[in-house]
């Protein structure tokens, strides 16, 4: 009940009021209730009158019954006060058949009200002149005597006849049924505030210690910086003369004073070799001046050569010493 209660509240406190509260909107499973249903929900500031035929008759609180929609959020504690007496005792505080025997089995029990509070009502109906005998109600106590006194208190102060001096869901909460309640809850919060507050702490001091391992970390010196660009310019400075040393060697094919230097790059260059720049080592034959042109670099062939005839002769030779015959030489 203490969780309905606060679910009421929380409702409240936010503007709208259930309508609807009764033990089948209730739901509950592993400790945890849940209220449900929120189909004919209202705004709390909403405008006077309403669906006058509203909540289940049994958990209806008087001011639905006899007015002509008029009434406001604390018709859903009348209705906490029924669902909490029923299930206090499993069977319903008002099962009234329909309205007229709702009322009565209403005034059976805690009485007809002041006749003060019947004018207020009397005041919110059109055409209806209702005037009910007095008597007094056999009283909830006598329906629940194993109940405790707080109990049955709670249940008479959220169904009191009056809606002005019912209690809210607020002052329920804080009614001393709910003591033992309140006082775990306080509880349970204090131990989840100081397991946060530890959280925090730890997370703090884990910040500190991060901060104060990056504070004592040797910084590089000015003296350490030099050495350090002093190296890296070296070791630059040795990358490019091994590259200078590459490139001439891939641009010349390891010969660089072997062949004459040209540029081929000039359009209207017309390159003239001499034969003093090349390589007079070797076996070639000596070159006459006058066969030489200034066309041919290379000797010219003689292509008057005329070939001798060949003088064959069939007579056969023998080798006396092996008994052999031996072919005739042949004479060019």
């Amino acid at each position: 009940m203490y969780q309905l209660l606060r679910a009421i509240d929380y409702m409240h406190r936010n503007g709208i009021f259930h309508r609807d509260v009764k033990p089948e909107n209730v739901l509950i499973k592993d400790d945890v209730l849940k209220l449900a249903d929120f189909g004919s929900c209202r705004s709390i500031h909403s405008r006077a009158p309403y669906t006058e035929y509203i909540s289940t008759r049994w958990y209806r609180a008087p001011e639905c019954l006899l007015t002509d929609g008029y009434y406001s959020f604390k018709m859903d504690i009348w209705s906490v006060g029924c669902v909490l007496f029923e299930v206090m005792c499993l069977y319903p505080l008002f099962p009234g058949s329909n309205e007229v025997d709702q009322i009565s089995k209403i005034h059976d029990i805690i009485g007809t009200p002041d006749p003060s509070i019947l004018d207020k009502l009397k005041n919110k109906t059109r055409g209806i002149n209702f005037n009910f005998p007095p008597k007094k109600g056999s009283g909830i106590e006598k329906l629940m005597p194993h109940a405790p006194r707080d109990c049955i208190d709670l249940i008479y102060k959220m169904c009191t006849y009056d809606p002005d001096e019912r209690l809210t869901a607020r002052q329920a909460l804080k009614h001393s049924y709910f003591k033992e309640l309140r006082e775990q809850e306080r509880r349970a919060k204090a131990e989840r505030r100081m397991e946060e507050e530890h959280a925090n702490s730890v997370k703090l001091l884990e910040t500190k210690v991060i901060s104060n391992n990056a504070s004592t970390t040797p910084r590089p010196t000015s003296a350490t910086r030099r050495n350090n660009n002093f190296f890296r310019s070296e070791g630059v400075k040795r990358k490019k003369d091994k590259h200078k040393r590459r490139m001439v060697l891939s641009s010349n094919n390891g010969m660089a004073n072997e062949l004459p230097k040209m540029n081929v790059m000039h359009s209207t260059y017309k390159p003239t070799f001499h034969l003093s720049s090349y390589t007079t080592a070797g076996s070639y034959p000596k070159i006459k001046a006058k066969e030489i042109s200034s066309t041919d670099p290379l000797p010219r062939i003689n292509t008057l050569f005329k070939q001798k005839k060949v003088k064959q002769s069939n007579q056969t030779s023998k080798n006396i010493i092996n008994g052999h015959y031996q072919l005739p030489s042949i004479e060019r």
